[in-house]
Protein backbone atom coordinates (compact mmCIF):
# COMPACT_ATOMS: atom_id res chain seq x y z
CA UNK A 1 0.00 0.00 0.00
CA UNK A 2 0.63 3.66 -0.82
CA UNK A 3 2.52 6.44 1.43
CA UNK A 4 5.78 4.83 1.55
CA UNK A 5 5.72 2.49 4.24
CA UNK A 6 4.70 -1.76 3.65
CA UNK A 7 1.70 -2.50 6.36
CA UNK A 8 2.69 -5.83 6.37
CA UNK A 9 5.90 -4.99 7.81
CA UNK A 10 4.61 -1.79 9.16
CA UNK A 11 5.09 -1.63 13.46
CA UNK A 12 3.69 -0.04 16.19
CA UNK A 13 4.09 3.81 16.03
CA UNK A 14 3.14 6.57 18.33
CA UNK A 15 -0.03 6.94 17.35
CA UNK A 16 -2.96 5.47 14.82
CA UNK A 17 -2.45 5.80 11.23
CA UNK A 18 -4.13 4.91 8.10
CA UNK A 19 -2.55 3.67 4.84
CA UNK A 20 -4.53 3.73 1.57
CA UNK A 21 -5.06 0.91 -0.75
CA UNK A 22 -3.80 1.84 -4.02
CA UNK A 23 -6.35 -0.09 -6.10
CA UNK A 24 -9.31 0.66 -3.89
CA UNK A 25 -9.81 4.30 -3.27
CA UNK A 26 -11.55 4.90 0.08
CA UNK A 27 -10.12 1.73 1.47
CA UNK A 28 -7.66 1.56 3.92
CA UNK A 29 -5.59 -0.47 6.19
CA UNK A 30 -5.59 1.18 9.74
CA UNK A 31 -2.36 0.35 12.17
CA UNK A 32 -3.11 0.86 15.74
CA UNK A 33 0.17 1.77 18.56
CA UNK A 34 -0.26 -1.83 19.59
CA UNK A 35 0.68 -2.59 16.23
CA UNK A 36 -3.23 -3.99 15.11
CA UNK A 37 -4.09 -3.69 11.64
CA UNK A 38 -7.62 -3.48 10.25
CA UNK A 39 -9.25 -2.79 7.20
CA UNK A 40 -11.36 0.49 7.02
CA UNK A 41 -13.57 2.01 4.22
CA UNK A 42 -14.63 5.41 4.29
CA UNK A 43 -17.38 7.51 2.52
CA UNK A 44 -19.82 9.92 2.62
CA UNK A 45 -23.74 9.70 3.11
CA UNK A 46 -26.10 11.97 1.40
CA UNK A 47 -25.98 14.51 3.58
CA UNK A 48 -21.62 14.91 3.01
CA UNK A 49 -21.06 13.10 6.72
CA UNK A 50 -17.99 11.47 5.96
CA UNK A 51 -18.72 7.60 7.87
CA UNK A 52 -15.28 5.28 8.72
CA UNK A 53 -16.49 1.75 8.68
CA UNK A 54 -14.05 -1.19 10.02
CA UNK A 55 -14.78 -3.69 7.61
CA UNK A 56 -12.11 -6.67 9.45
CA UNK A 57 -8.77 -7.24 11.05
CA UNK A 58 -6.06 -7.83 8.47
CA UNK A 59 -5.10 -11.23 10.00
CA UNK A 60 -8.38 -12.95 9.28
CA UNK A 61 -9.48 -11.40 6.32
CA UNK A 62 -7.96 -11.21 3.02
CA UNK A 63 -7.52 -8.00 0.95
CA UNK A 64 -9.65 -9.50 -1.76
CA UNK A 65 -12.62 -10.16 0.40
CA UNK A 66 -12.05 -6.69 2.46
CA UNK A 67 -11.64 -4.82 -1.20
CA UNK A 68 -14.82 -6.40 -1.88
CA UNK A 69 -16.74 -6.01 1.51
CA UNK A 70 -15.29 -2.22 1.19
CA UNK A 71 -16.86 -1.49 -2.06
CA UNK A 72 -20.58 -2.58 -0.65
CA UNK A 73 -20.05 -0.59 2.51
CA UNK A 74 -19.67 2.60 0.48
CA UNK A 75 -22.36 2.24 -1.74
CA UNK A 76 -24.99 1.75 1.15
CA UNK A 77 -23.68 4.65 3.35
CA UNK A 78 -23.85 6.95 0.13
CA UNK A 79 -26.97 5.49 -0.33
CA UNK A 80 -27.86 6.55 3.40
CA UNK A 81 -28.14 2.68 4.38
CA UNK A 82 -26.27 1.63 7.35
CA UNK A 83 -22.88 -0.20 5.81
CA UNK A 84 -24.10 -3.54 6.52
CA UNK A 85 -26.85 -5.32 6.74
CA UNK A 86 -27.94 -5.86 10.37
CA UNK A 87 -28.27 -9.15 11.58
CA UNK A 88 -31.88 -10.92 11.62
CA UNK A 89 -33.03 -12.12 14.66
CA UNK A 90 -34.50 -15.12 15.30
CA UNK A 91 -37.92 -15.78 16.94
CA UNK A 92 -36.23 -18.26 19.20
CA UNK A 93 -33.70 -15.77 20.08
CA UNK A 94 -35.58 -13.28 20.76
CA UNK A 95 -37.91 -15.34 22.91
CA UNK A 96 -35.27 -17.09 24.93
CA UNK A 97 -33.91 -13.35 25.52
CA UNK A 98 -37.49 -12.09 26.83
CA UNK A 99 -37.90 -15.49 29.15
CA UNK A 100 -34.42 -14.87 30.72
CA UNK A 101 -34.61 -11.33 31.29
CA UNK A 102 -38.21 -10.44 31.49
CA UNK A 103 -39.69 -13.62 33.20
CA UNK A 104 -37.10 -14.68 35.27
CA UNK A 105 -34.92 -11.99 35.82
CA UNK A 106 -37.30 -8.90 35.93
CA UNK A 107 -40.33 -10.16 37.33
CA UNK A 108 -39.30 -13.66 39.20
CA UNK A 109 -43.00 -14.82 37.89
CA UNK A 110 -43.72 -18.59 39.48
CA UNK A 111 -45.43 -19.14 36.27
CA UNK A 112 -42.13 -19.08 34.80
CA UNK A 113 -42.02 -23.01 34.19
CA UNK A 114 -45.16 -22.96 32.73
CA UNK A 115 -44.52 -20.07 30.23
CA UNK A 116 -41.05 -22.00 29.05
CA UNK A 117 -43.32 -25.26 28.54
CA UNK A 118 -45.84 -23.37 26.10
CA UNK A 119 -42.96 -21.61 24.30
CA UNK A 120 -40.63 -24.59 23.51
CA UNK A 121 -44.04 -27.09 22.87
CA UNK A 122 -46.21 -24.96 20.99
CA UNK A 123 -44.43 -21.64 19.78
CA UNK A 124 -40.84 -22.01 19.46
CA UNK A 125 -40.88 -25.61 17.40
CA UNK A 126 -42.82 -23.53 14.64
CA UNK A 127 -41.32 -20.25 14.66
CA UNK A 128 -37.59 -20.98 16.28
CA UNK A 129 -35.57 -20.43 13.12
CA UNK A 130 -38.15 -17.43 11.45
CA UNK A 131 -36.98 -13.89 11.70
CA UNK A 132 -38.51 -12.29 14.14
CA UNK A 133 -39.69 -9.10 12.20
CA UNK A 134 -41.94 -11.01 9.87
CA UNK A 135 -44.44 -12.76 12.04
CA UNK A 136 -47.14 -10.83 11.32
CA UNK A 137 -51.14 -10.76 13.33
CA UNK A 138 -52.26 -13.48 11.01
CA UNK A 139 -49.07 -15.63 12.00
CA UNK A 140 -50.07 -15.20 15.38
CA UNK A 141 -54.11 -15.99 14.61
CA UNK A 142 -53.29 -18.93 12.12
CA UNK A 143 -50.83 -20.37 15.38
CA UNK A 144 -53.76 -19.89 17.86
CA UNK A 145 -56.13 -20.98 15.58
CA UNK A 146 -53.82 -24.09 15.21
CA UNK A 147 -53.05 -24.42 19.20
CA UNK A 148 -56.82 -24.20 19.70
CA UNK A 149 -57.61 -27.14 17.40
CA UNK A 150 -54.97 -29.45 18.37
CA UNK A 151 -55.22 -28.54 22.31
CA UNK A 152 -58.51 -27.12 22.54
CA UNK A 153 -59.00 -24.02 24.37
CA UNK A 154 -58.00 -25.08 28.01
CA UNK A 155 -54.53 -26.30 26.42
CA UNK A 156 -53.91 -22.26 25.70
CA UNK A 157 -52.74 -21.76 29.32
CA UNK A 158 -51.13 -18.42 30.40
CA UNK A 159 -48.71 -18.25 28.00
CA UNK A 160 -51.08 -17.53 25.35
CA UNK A 161 -54.61 -16.01 26.92
CA UNK A 162 -54.05 -14.82 30.72
CA UNK A 163 -50.47 -12.94 30.38
CA UNK A 164 -50.26 -10.05 28.69
CA UNK A 165 -46.83 -9.54 28.44
CA UNK A 166 -45.89 -12.58 26.46
CA UNK A 167 -49.19 -11.92 24.36
CA UNK A 168 -47.47 -8.84 23.30
CA UNK A 169 -44.18 -10.33 22.77
CA UNK A 170 -45.99 -12.39 19.69
CA UNK A 171 -48.07 -9.87 18.83
CA UNK A 172 -46.25 -6.60 18.77
CA UNK A 173 -44.41 -7.22 15.62
CA UNK A 174 -47.43 -7.01 13.73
Amino acid sequence: MGGGRDVDSGGPGAKTYAERDPELSSHYVRIEPTGAKSHWAVARNPIGKQKWVKIGDVSTMPIAEARKRAGVAMQRIKDGLPAFEPPAETFGAVAADWLARYVIEEKRLRSAPEIRRFLDKLIVPKWRDREFTSIRRSDVTALLDAVQKKHGRQKRGPLLVDNPQAHQLVCDTA
